[in-house]
């Protein structure tokens, strides 16, 4: 029987040439806020400043070994892909701010964090339907310094938003050393990666698990249980179906929740 495997990996250990990522079709869109990476930022900045030889946790990653060779393996990204992805996205800031200041092996790290530089092959990739994700991904990486996007307050590019704020953040921050902050954060920022051997066991892992970021709510459990129990051939269109739902609930200004709660009531014969 195929057994799940847990390990520590540094940020280093993640973001590296022969490890790739994919966000499934059933993983929720990507919700983190600006208030989201200001507090990673400054969790991180802390732990620097303070215990330089400590590690900083920085939660779990649970994947699914979808392709593997000799060369590369490629994961899907099960739980814990607003984390990854604000990482990548930070990798790709620090490189084009301190471009012109970075040791060539701290320049080499976070280039490898949001492609392979010898193949461009993309670090993280989107299996998704109905969703602009992967567009609004790249877009975050080519144009979150353009002056024209930061002007732009009604972007709803999550990314792209994130990105801008990450640029900001740094900006105003005084780093003295922003080598030392890269050594450090590639070797001390510390992840448990959790790789399932299918499906059926991450899901049950996600139903579960609360790690550090956005906490699961209810609908994405319920999701989760409906997702464990269709057939294969099946998950497409339910994904299809439910993200479907969900636009129509956010075009009238509902959440999931709500529309379920509602549904719930009419049931019981309380609504």
């Amino acid at each position: 029987m195929a057994k799940i495997e847990s390990n520590d990996s540094h940020l280093r250990g993640i973001l590296k040439d022969e490890l790739y990522y994919q966000i499934p079709i059933y993983q929720r869109p990507y919700q983190w806020t600006e208030e989201n990476c200001e507090k990673l930022l400054d969790d991180l900045f802390f732990n620097y400043e303070d215990d330089r030889e400590g590690d900083y946790f920085c939660g779990s990653l649970v994947l699914i070994a979808i392709s593997k060779d000799s060369k590369a393996t490629t994961y899907d990204v099960v739980d814990g892909q607003q984390r990854l992805s604000t990482f990548i996205l930070l990798a790709k800031v620090l490189a084009d701010l301190y471009n012109d200041c970075l040791d060539p092996k701290n320049l080499e790290h976070l280039q490898e964090g949001w492609k392979d530089r010898h193949t461009e092959r993309k670090r993280l990739s989107f299996n998704t339907i109905g969703s602009n994700a992967e567009y609004d991904f790249q877009d975050a990486l080519e144009h979150f310094n353009d002056s024209q996007a930061s002007k732009n307050k009604n972007n709803k590019n999550n990314y792209l938003k994130n990105a801008i704020c990450l640029k900001d953040y740094l900006m105003k921050k005084e780093i003295k050393n922003i080598n030392d902050f890269i050594e450090w954060l590639y070797s001390n920022v510390k992840f448990i990666t959790i790789i399932c051997p299918n499906i059926d066991k991450a899901l049950r892992i996600f139903n579960v698990l609360n790690a550090r970021g956005l906490p699961l709510n209810a609908t994405d459990i319920f999701k989760g249980e409906l997702l464990k129990h269709a057939k294969e051939h099946e998950r497409e269109e339910f994904v299809s179906r439910w993200n479907a739902l969900s636009q129509k609930c956010s075009d009238n200004d509902l959440t999931m929740e709500t529309l379920f709660s509602w549904y719930n009531l009419s049931q019981s014969g309380n609504f």
